[in-house]
């Protein structure tokens, strides 16, 4: 109100569709522009907007623009969806759906032009972790109401699955994308995302040769998709054909697709994609490539903490002290996991050199400092193992270990090692685990 707005107030129905259409109602200018209270623009894309805003014409079009929804910390997952921001102001072109509503199904009837924009609006949305619980608990009943009233609707029956799947209930999310999916078109937006939804439910529920028919399925009409590549390669990696992963981590790398509707980690065709394929390279002993791969991730995300812990893995190996002095520093500048990490990689490569005495000793001052921190732990067992210590030093370190990460499976495997020599296995490995 105080830079001239107009707002108007709107009676909560538990559908966004109806607040967008009443919102609609209110406009009376030629084009229509929509932005949530948690999207952000910044000056960049705001020159953009406004030069897109002094060229429209009386034409029937629609602009798609990238909505960023950002990372909650640097080098996290980033994803790009694109929406529909910019339409005509038409009677005809209203909201439909209760959640996730799109404004695509009215476009279409009205045979607008669809164009891609060049702009991308960021969304904080999702950052904060409780706050997305919530929005899942309320879209999943939105969503479940929609599906009483429409059971047959592929785009519900999609959604659905999609927040089944974030919630870890996997039979539910197959169920729901495969009813989709048999109810779709290649052509609908939806589907190439559907292929990679039900890859993952499948290969979860541990049938990786049905995910990677479901995934051979969906490139058959999106060769080129980003999602259906990287899975594709982590399959075939996953499997042993290390060749098919190799080609599907390429093609992901060196391709591109004209512009679609869609939704995709923004990583997957740059760090994402490169790190996979350097581990591919570095368990088949082709280092130089695999260091070339990785520096490329971190050309295009300097924060991806998974590809400086690559690099320092390869430097272990090489025995380059050097290198890995250079790693460490990089780590330390990421915050304190990474920091955790870089003392982890310091004292592992004390201890190739035989310094046992001396990695010790820096895992000691660090657990001190740090008692939580997880890396510390795994690279003290990893320090005691080497070092062929005791198993009455060895057995608490990995206790202490699978305190705090109790799924830890090279330590629980290495506790089972460990009683086993001892003579105190009795089979689950519980019964007589806790005994010194």
């Amino acid at each position: 109100r105080e830079f001239g707005a107009k707002v108007s107030q709107f009676t909560w129905v538990d559908s966004f569709s109806a607040a967008r259409n009443a919102a609609l109602d209110q406009a009376h200018g030629e084009w229509i522009f929509w932005m949530d209270a948690d999207d952000r623009l910044d000056a960049v894309n705001a020159r953009k907007l406004a030069k897109l805003f002094a060229s429209l014409d009386s034409t029937n079009a629609a602009y798609v623009m990238k909505c960023l929804c950002v990372a909650s910390e640097p080098g996290a997952a980033a994803t790009a969806v694109d929406h529909v921001r910019l339409f005509r102001n038409d009677p005809r072109h209203r909201w439909k759906y209760r959640v996730h509503e799109q404004i695509l199904p009215a476009l279409r009837t009205t045979h607008a032009v669809v164009r891609w924009s060049g702009i991308t609006i960021e969304h904080i949305g999702y950052i904060d972790a409780d706050l997305r619980r919530r929005k899942l608990a309320r879209d999943i009943r939105l969503l479940e109401r929609e599906h009483t009233e429409q059971p047959d609707d592929p785009f519900t029956l999609f959604n659905l699955g999609s927040v089944h799947h974030e919630r870890g209930d996997i039979p539910a999310a197959l169920a729901a994308l495969e009813r989709s999916l048999q109810r779709s078109h290649p052509t609908d937006s939806i589907v190439r995302k559907l292929y990679a939804l039900i890859a993952r439910c499948r290969k979860t529920l541990g049938d990786r040769p049905a995910a990677l028919a479901t995934l051979q399925e969906g490139r058959g009409h999106y060769p080129d998709d980003a999602e259906l590549l990287f899975l594709e390669g982590v399959i075939c990696k996953e499997t042993g054909d290390n060749a098919g992963a190799e080609t599907a981590f390429l093609r992901l790398i060196q391709g591109e697709e004209a512009n679609h509707f869609g939704s995709a980690d923004t990583g997957l065709r740059g760090h994402k994609g490169r790190h996979n394929l350097a581990v591919l390279y570095l368990e088949q002993g082709r280092i130089t490539e695999a260091e070339a791969q990785w520096r490329a991730a971190l050309a295009d995300e300097p924060h991806f903490l998974t590809a400086h812990l690559g690099l320092g893995e390869l430097y272990l190996r090489q025995g380059n002290t050097a290198s890995i002095e250079c790693v460490a520093n990089e780590l330390r500048k990421l915050g304190p996991t990474a920091t955790a990490e870089a003392t982890a990689l310091q004292a592992r490569a004390a201890a190739e050199r035989g310094a046992f005495a001396e990695a010790r000793a820096i895992l000691n001052a660090a657990i001190t400092e740090s008692p939580t921190a997880v890396p510390l732990r795994i690279a003290f067992s990893q320090v005691l193992i080497k070092a062929k210590a005791d198993p009455q030093e060895l057995e608490p370190a990995l206790h202490a270990l699978l305190a705090l990460d109790p799924n830890n499976s090279q330590a629980k495997h290495n506790l089972e090692v460990l009683l086993r020599n001892t003579g105190r296995w009795v089979g689950s490995g519980t019964a007589e685990a806790g005994k010194g």
